[in-house]
């Protein structure tokens, strides 16, 4: 029987309020097309997509290409949401959600961030994906970093590397939540926080 990946349980516990919870669907957040929406960087980092029906036919796209810019989705006037494609995990897949708020609950995000990647036999990072929400007009993949990581055994010394390329360049939004300078060190805390903890779960891969 399929089950929802650990990553979503850790985006629904400070997702909303309970009440929210049990009336809000993927399709609604997905179709607002939030900056900070929750499940935008949960569902990239699984590598998901959405499928998109209308009165002609029917097409998916992965949901890092449905959002086009602040607020505006690849849907189309005829179209509607019909279903979200979420892939099984492989099992050595790891992932990690931070969400960043002023409350636990009932609070929208001042940024989050979603990291999948899967550590091989050898100790080695693999596919790394690394989704900020809450930066810019849309969720940001961090390729930079994902280089960094990709193909090399996870140590302190790398997640720090890692770390600091993903915030060079970036000029995040400054708003009534947090100045852009606020939301450069929240990110990199936020990731190093993320990186450390699958680094505290895997050290028998770590090397000098």
């Amino acid at each position: 029987k399929y089950q929802m990946p650990p990553l979503f349980h850790d985006m629904t516990d400070v997702f909303a309020s309970r009440q929210i919870r049990y009336l809000a669907t993927l399709g609604g957040n997905l179709g607002s097309a939030s900056p900070i929406g929750d499940t935008w960087p949960v569902l990239i980092a699984l590598n998901a997509g959405v499928k998109l029906v209308s009165t002609t036919g029917e097409r998916t796209l992965p949901v890092a290409d449905f959002i086009t810019g602040y607020h505006k989705t690849a849907l189309q006037k005829d179209e509607l949401i019909a279903s979200i494609i979420i892939p099984v995990p492989s099992q050595d897949s790891i992932f990690r959600f931070q969400k960043i708020s002023k409350r636990k609950q009932t609070d929208i995000s001042t940024l989050n961030l979603a990291i999948g990647l899967r550590i091989n036999e050898h100790g080695l990072v693999k596919n790394p994906v690394i989704v900020f929400g809450g930066m810019a007009a849309v969720p940001v993949r961090l390729t930079p970093a994902e280089a960094i990581l990709d193909s090399e055994v996870l140590n302190k010394e790398r997640i720090e590397e890692a770390c600091h390329t993903a915030m060079e360049g970036f000029q995040p939004v400054s708003d009534a939540r947090a100045s852009a300078e606020g939301r450069l060190l929240l990110a990199e805390n936020a990731m190093r926080k993320a990186l450390l903890s699958i680094l505290s779960t895997n050290l028998k891969y770590e090397t000098d």
